[in-house]
């Protein structure tokens, strides 16, 4: 989880580093590094100004990415401390919906570690090389199966949902 947490926040400095709006809006920014210059033919103009790292956009980006992490840090406490059944006694009050969709999230977000886990272990098992030169083949394997894994957990908790009656219709007279 840590490895994912790293480039969650690396991918957000970096964005916002190289793409930070304020360079873009015109704003006084220090430019530390020009990738592409306003007056490259073609590619200045159609950047519309160039890219360009910004040290107030690596500001921004360290900012932001530091939100997420904490954010994400908070989610994962809420969801290691808490029942299912308090999760839902406490929602239930604003809506019996609600408290539901926060309770499946809730008791199946672990879950999603473990499927990650499973499907690159299956890939070293299978004597696939996840080498970060086919770091983008690899993520596109692993993606596709997760996601076929995590469709057919959505389908059987649509069913089992349906089977309680949890989100059906309630005719009114």
């Amino acid at each position: 989880m840590g490895t994912a947490l790293a480039i969650i926040f690396l991918t957000t400095w970096i964005n916002q580093a190289f793409f930070y709006y304020g360079y873009y809006e015109g704003q006084k920014v220090h430019v530390l590094l020009w990738v592409i210059k306003p007056n490259t033919p073609i590619l200045g103009e159609l950047t519309q100004g160039g890219v360009a790292l910004t040290l107030e956009g690596s500001i921004r980006g360290l900012i932001i990415g530091t939100k997420i992490i904490t954010l994400f840090c908070l989610g994962m406490a809420f969801i290691e401390n808490t029942s299912v059944r308090e999760t839902i006694g406490a929602f239930s009050k604003y809506s019996p919906k609600l408290a539901t969709m926060v309770a499946i999230t809730i008791r199946y977000f672990p879950l999603i570690e473990e499927d990650m886990k499973e499907a690159y272990y299956g890939l070293i098992t299978r004597g696939y090389d996840p080498k970060f030169r086919n770091f983008l083949r690899t993520l596109k394997i692993l993606m596709t199966t997760l996601i076929i894994v995590w469709l057919k957990r959505s389908k059987s908790i649509a069913i089992a949902a349906e089977f309680r009656g949890l989100f059906e219709k309630k005719e009114t007279r």
